[in-house]
């Protein structure tokens, strides 16, 4: 290996001896102005065939072990930060040519790849996603730059500089190399006039799906050239034409691993005649696709960086969280009249947003919702929770200090010991509540805590609120949350949470809770109207205003369906990644 970075070396110092380049005016040794001389050019193609020959060039190379050594049984790690395939092949030429098959000098031409990258949206671990982002990215396999999976969705071209044969026919392949995924083949390209839509695509081209932020992932593009014409897709061996078959039923990521040189061989190609990469890492993008097909669930990653960016109480910025709280309220709808207003809440059904921050009407929280937990993890399973216990906290700092603080939060919900990751088979320590009273935005956050290696708890909520002054609430105000967590080793490994403001159902609980006055329950909570006698005997009727941004809103008759809304990323806020 240190023979091919000398001579990598070498030929990159003649080649900028030949320009006469100071170093502050070197381009890339592969971008175009470098390429544009013949020296340019080879030293460009000798930088691709050492690249792809350096056992430390990626992160299936020597520098995987560090990262992920053996276990204590001796044997390779399988986890969602240590999946490798093949760990015996640690160059890009040996992980795609096994059995040191790889010919470097097989490499003559350069294939000139440019990515297209497109604005919109898409839904993703309950967010929407706006990316307003429009470039053409061209790559360069020495100097690579990173993509997300939404950059790269859009499509491709591609062109070719020093082809040799430009009479023959070429095959393009493009190939997740870290995890054999292929990802589009297109045949019968004509090298003199060369534009994959003139050639025949037995597998449409589909963007990266990793699923880490690190170290990224290199997906190859690998043109060879063609003995023959391919007059038909039934041409092709019976076993690739089931492996296609699969491709296009279940995508690429979820069909069989890809074998390149076995598809190279029995389709007698020559080559890799060129090769050009980019490097991906993840998005929520990604993380959405591999949540729909339970291959990973990556999306607590992204509730930790919302955590983070709102500064939320109690989550400290180093928190990793390893669960997702897909939390839905399913809110009946109700008539009532208040303030000298008639008021009218539909049946819906409200997905929480933690990422955009999503907001939801006192109303429409008032009774639990429904919780489903998910592990970050390879292949998430509702199994994954045997053997564990869980606390689940509903807390919030409400704007009086009487009752709670930044330190002492109110307790709105405790549930503990919760067994095979479903809430409702907990233990209820302090019952549900909705709302308090209140005027001013406020923010409620779910908690969701491990308890020690089945450690049952026995709670007293008493014994966490000796400052309480408030009899009705006596075991709910400025709980002592952090000697709590303390003291019943718990573990934070997840959290959701919503903002939400006073409406019109806030008078009525004032009215319940604190025994006001309709005059004074409408003056606390800010609900204008009311007046003795009120103005008129027919009071309008008042529809509640859907906020601008609210929490994602679906149909009663599809509540039945949460699971599988969660997965499809359903939900509404105003984050942009």
């Amino acid at each position: 290996m240190t023979l091919k970075m000398d001579r990598h070396a070498i030929l990159v110092l003649v080649f900028l001896t030949c320009l006469g380049a100071t170093e502050a005016q070197i381009p890339g040794i592969c971008s175009p102005e470098s390429r544009g001389t013949q020296a340019g050019f080879d030293a460009c193609i000798e930088a691709i065939r050492s690249t792809m020959e350096d056992n430390n060039a990626f992160w299936f190379g020597y520098s995987y072990f560090a990262r992920c050594p053996l276990n204590e049984n001796g044997l390779p790690q399988y986890n969602i930060e240590c999946v490798n395939l093949d760990p015996t092949s640690l160059s890009l030429g040996d992980r795609l040519f096994p059995a040191d098959s790889f010919n470097a000098t097989t490499i003559t031409s350069y294939l000139d790849v440019v990515i297209h990258e497109k604005p919109g949206s898409y839904a993703a671990c309950g967010h929407n996603y706006t990316s307003e982002g429009e470039a053409d990215h061209t790559l360069d396999p020495i100097n690579p730059e990173t993509l997300t999976p939404w950059q790269t969705s859009h499509g491709f071209t591609a062109s070719v500089q020093g082809i040799e044969e430009p009479n023959a026919l070429y095959t393009l392949i493009i190939v997740d190399a870290g995890h054999f995924f292929l990802h589009g083949v297109y045949v019968d390209i004509p090298g003199n006039n060369f534009d994959i839509k003139f050639g025949k695509p037995i597998s449409e081209y589909e963007g990266p799906k990793y699923y880490k932020k690190d170290p990224p992932n290199p997906y190859v593009f690998l043109l060879f050239r063609q003995e023959s014409f391919f007059e038909e897709f039934d041409q092709l061996p019976g076993i690739w034409v089931r492996f296609f078959q699969q491709q296009t039923e279940y995508g690429p990521q979820i069909a069989n691993l890809f074998k390149l040189l076995d598809f190279a061989n029995d389709l007698k190609l020559v080559g890799p005649v060129a090769v050009n990469w980019l490097m991906s890492r993840t998005d929520p993008y990604a993380a959405q696709f591999h949540l729909e097909n339970r291959i990973v669930n990556i999306c607590p990653m992204y509730d930790e960086q919302a955590a983070r960016e709102y500064g939320l109480i109690h989550i400290p910025d180093d928190a990793q969280f390893s669960v997702s709280l897909f939390m839905a309220y399913e809110s009946v709808g109700r008539n009532f009249s208040v303030c000298c207003n008639n008021y009218t809440y539909m049946n819906q059904t409200y997905h929480l947003d933690p990422i955009g921050d999503g907001y939801l009407a006192p109303f429409n929280f008032k009774d639990p919702p429904v919780v489903k937990l998910m592990k970050k993890k390879l292949i998430p399973l509702p199994t994954d929770f045997i053997g564990e216990l869980y606390t689940l906290l509903k807390i919030d700092v409400i704007p009086d200090p009487h009752v709670a603080t930044p330190e002492k939060p109110f307790i709105f919900w405790m549930v503990t010991n919760i067994p095979l990751g479903r809430v409702a088979m907990g233990n209820t320590v302090i019952p549900y509540m909705g709302a308090v009273p209140f005027t001013e935005t406020i923010r409620p956050q779910f908690m969701l805590y491990k308890q020690g290696k089945r450690r049952r708890l026995q709670i007293n909520p008493f014994l966490y609120t000796p400052e309480c002054a408030d009899i009705g609430y006596r075991e709910r105000c400025l709980f002592e949350l952090d000697r709590f967590v303390e003291e019943n080793k718990l573990e934070l490994v997840g959290a959701n949470w919503f903002t939400t403001t006073a409406d019109a159902s806030m008078a009525l609980v004032a009215m319940d809770i604190l025994g006001l006055s309709e005059a004074d329950a409408c003056a606390s909570t800010g609900v204008s109207g009311f007046s003795i006698p009120c103005g008129a005997t027919d009071a309008p009727i008042t529809d509640v205003p859907t906020p601008d941004e609210p929490a994602t809103i679906i149909e009663e008759e599809k509540s039945r369906r949460f699971d599988d809304e969660r997965s499809s990323g359903s939900g509404k806020g105003r984050r942009r990644p």
